[in-house]
């Protein structure tokens, strides 16, 4: 990290007492004020000024929300170091400053620094980090080491770090461990770590009280699609808001593998079509980098597939009422019952899923239908989150809490041009009936997937033997379901999305 130094002398404040606290807002009186000069005599007098949001002193000022550590020299008692992130620029990486204080004495540096570390996260417990060396570029355990551990030291957060050896290690490790030995739980990584916390937390006979550990993720991988949702541009701004302890709720959404047997939990989109084919095949390009989305993109638009299935949407509005919250899910002495069978999905552990067993043609849950004998689909996406990449927003209205699926999907009308386009422009357009693509806020939604197909006459008309044979052909020509990147099968899925399921660290508000 580069840092820049500032000395100044400032003489005794006031008698008033500093108190100290461990909260998450700054523990002194607004405004308290400090008098001072610099040390060589270069400038006048000055005074510095504490407030709610700032530090202030002659012509400079910081935002406590950018400040991450205040330590007491070993040579000196009354010298207080200061160290905070420059102001977060899109295209600027941060600069961690460090601005030495000398007060009166240690009394007065003591209360300064604890009014500081009133600001800040203070945990007794370790945070555990997953460091991921395989994703993107393979940056991540130098970006660990070099800024990550270094933050976490200077802010005296106590940390444990496993670097990951294998596909599914994180979830591995927090499936069969105590996960409440630690304060907060982070991924080092892309979205696919991430994706793994998330989906081992809810997962757990405990997931109730698994789910009240703080999460989150520093990208170092090639897409990073949560560093854009987090407010996270650089690495310094996501250890900034563990350091600082700044949380949101999150949702969650869930997805029934009907021929698995299984339920998986996420927390960015479920793609299907193009989407899935870009995301799944880009990684034979990892070693690109971000760019591997850009050149997987093209590829696939010169060999756009139409694929075929039939789907059922839950709309937001639609004509069945919003489930009634889970009423047990804040009791976090409850455990799940343990399963029994493991072929009955109504036994996975997790929330209640209220979509998983209602038939895919129930026209009052699922009233809007697509088929795939009349619908084929080109593109697929239901996103909880607005960005599904670092460098492309799929959505301009789901939310981190917004409580409903950014459903979007088409076939028929979608062109080459439109969906270059797209990418080019690093979204999908907010109206997407200008590109062939029609938007629904939905709840949850059912699909059966067959897969692709050049000949698409071949689904027009023909007996329900015939239709059987088709889509048994169609499916054996591959494809991919995609949940957050990961791959899955070319199986029946039901995806429901649960409301304020997780916290996870997101950069302070300005």
């Amino acid at each position: 990290m580069s840092v820049a130094e500032n000395r100044w002398l400032l003489s005794p404040p006031s008698s008033e007492t500093i108190k100290s606290t461990l909260s998450t807002s700054i523990a002194m009186p607004s405004n308290r004020v400090f008098s001072g000069v610099s040390v060589d005599g270069s400038s006048p007098s000055f005074t510095l000024t504490v407030t709610d949001s700032h530090l202030l002193w002659a012509t400079n000022a910081v935002e406590l929300r950018l400040v991450y550590a205040a330590t007491p020299s070993l040579d000196n008692a009354t010298t207080l170091t200061v160290r905070h992130l420059s102001q977060p620029r899109a295209t600027h990486k941060p600069i961690s400053i460090a601005i030495a204080f000398n007060l009166a004495n240690s009394g007065d540096r003591d209360a300064l620094r604890s009014a500081i570390a009133g600001t800040l996260f203070a945990p007794e417990k370790p945070v555990l980090f997953f460091v991921n060396p395989f994703g993107g570029v393979r940056h991540a355990p130098k970006l660990f080491d070099s800024i990550v551990a270094p933050m976490m030291r200077f802010a005296c957060i106590p940390f444990v770090s496993i670097e990951t050896t294998h596909k599914g290690h994180a979830e591995e490790v927090l499936q069969s461990t105590d996960v409440h030995q630690y304060s907060a739980i982070v991924a080092v990584s892309g979205d696919g770590v991430f994706h793994e916390v998330c989906n081992a937390l809810m997962s757990r006979r405990d997931w109730r009280a698994a789910r009240n550990i703080p999460i989150g993720t520093i990208g170092a991988g090639s897409s990073n699609a949560m560093n854009q949702n987090l407010g996270h541009l650089f690495v310094e701004y996501g250890a900034l808001s563990i350091i600082k302890g700044t949380t949101k709720p999150m949702d969650l959404i869930s997805v029934t593998l009907h021929d698995s047997k299984k339920v998986v939990y996420s927390h960015l989109n479920m793609a299907f079509a193009y989407l899935a084919d870009l995301d799944i095949e880009s990684d034979r390009f990892r070693w690109m980098g971000r760019e591997k989305v850009t050149v997987s993109a093209l590829l696939r638009l010169f060999n756009l597939r139409k694929y075929r299935a039939n789907v059922g949407i839950a709309p937001l509005d639609g004509p069945i009422p919003p489930p009634s919250p889970q009423s047990d899910l804040n009791d976090t002495t409850i455990l799940d019952p343990a399963q029994s069978d493991p072929t009955d999905i109504t036994q996975c552990y997790g929330p209640k899923r209220h979509f998983e067993v209602t038939p895919l043609n129930d026209l009052q849950t699922f009233p809007i239908q697509l088929t795939a004998a009349n619908d084929p689909l080109s593109f697929f996406s239901a996103s909880n989150l607005p960005w599904i990449a670092s460098d492309f927003q799929a959505s301009y209205t789901a939310a981190i809490d917004g409580g409903f699926l950014d459903v979007a999907y088409g076939g028929k009308d979608i062109r080459r041009i439109n969906m270059l386009s797209s990418f080019v422009s690093g979204s999908l357009p907010e109206d997407g009936s200008k590109h062939g693509i029609e938007r629904v806020k939905a709840r949850g939604f059912r699909l059966q997937p067959f897969g692709w197909s050049w000949n698409m006459d071949r689904w027009k008309g023909g007996a329900a033997g015939e239709e059987r044979e088709k889509a048994r052909l169609v499916k054996s020509s591959g494809g991919h379901v995609a949940v957050s990147g990961e791959p899955f099968g070319m199986e029946t899925v039901t995806v429901e999305v649960h409301e304020k399921m997780v916290t996870v660290f997101a950069a302070s508000p300005k």
